[in-house]
């Protein structure tokens, strides 16, 4: 998803990036840094400093853009309404407000 966005030239910061664990401060300063805030929705996408990102958006008051796997045959497949069950209360109105949109891969 990252390559994708910087292939369109967007400039994409990326909590994954940095080498070993992300401090939080550091997470909170990309998210405040950042325009918007893109969730990528899986299974485990609540668990850990997901939820604490998220949090982060929602008080900076960023756009949240929902993008979700669309293959079931990948891992991190489930569904809108698991994701909606497993979201923090207060991330559970992005799901009557926005519309998630599929992640799809080329296949070659």
């Amino acid at each position: 998803m990252e390559e994708k966005l910087k292939n369109r030239g967007l400039k994409v910061w990326f909590d994954q990036e940095s080498q070993g664990n992300l401090a939080e401060d550091a997470m909170r300063r990309g998210i405040r840094a950042s325009k918007c805030y893109l969730l990528f929705l899986s299974k485990t996408v609540f668990e850990g400093a997901v939820r604490m990102e998220l949090e982060t958006a929602l008080q900076e008051e960023k756009p949240v853009l929902l993008v979700h796997e669309s293959d079931p045959d990948r891992f991190g497949f489930d569904t809108i309404s698991n994701y909606i069950k497993s979201a923090p209360d207060a991330a559970k109105h992005l799901f009557r407000e926005t519309e998630s949109m599929p992640f799809q891969r080329r296949h070659y």
